[in-house]
């Protein structure tokens, strides 16, 4: 949520691939899995307001950068929203091992980059590989679908919008 107006504000394209793609896959996955902690709850409890408010803002914030067309997704960013999502996981990897370390919070896993807490996709790349961290590589099964995807969907989208906005319009004769 915090790098999406900065990604706009200083137009940086890894940032923003980061923000595009990223925040409405993981705020989505966060939305239709919550962790341990925010779920069976009541929604009107105010850390599950705050819980579902912040993750349907990174949803609506990441696809504005589309939609305002701040962002044009290309498929070569791929390899930059790789690049992109992985550093971001790892410095945040770092915070909570320092969280930890320090034990200012023995239990932080932002990004569930220490380990899965009971998400079920997770839990199966965790079984693969049961590292913390490194157990996030296989996300890269989902993600590579998921962008080639999203940009196929906006090529598609930005061909048809120029090809109606070359076609004469219906009725205007052609001069004969």
């Amino acid at each position: 949520m915090i790098l999406i107006p900065i990604a706009a504000l200083t137009k940086n394209r890894l940032l923003m691939c980061f923000s595009f793609f990223m925040g409405p896959l993981g705020a989505g996955l966060a939305l239709v899995m919550p962790g341990i902690g925010f779920d069976c709850y009541s929604i009107l409890l105010p850390r599950m307001l705050g819980y579902y408010g912040t993750h349907w803002m990174v949803v609506f914030g990441s696809l504005a950068l589309g939609a305002l067309g701040i962002y044009k997704p290309r498929y070569k960013d791929y390899f930059l929203t790789l690049l992109s999502g992985f550093s971001v996981a790892f410095v945040i990897f770092l915070i909570n091992a320092l969280l930890r370390v320090t034990k200012c919070n023995e239990f932080s896993n932002y990004f569930f980059t220490h380990a899965p807490e009971g998400n079920p996709i997770l839990e199966l790349f965790h079984s693969w590989i049961p590292l913390p961290f490194l157990y996030l590589i296989p996300s890269v099964l989902i993600l590579t679908p998921y962008v080639m995807l999203v940009v196929s969907i906006v090529a598609l989208y930005r061909k048809c919008r120029e090809k109606k906005e070359e076609a004469p319009a219906e009725g205007v004769s052609s001069g004969d």
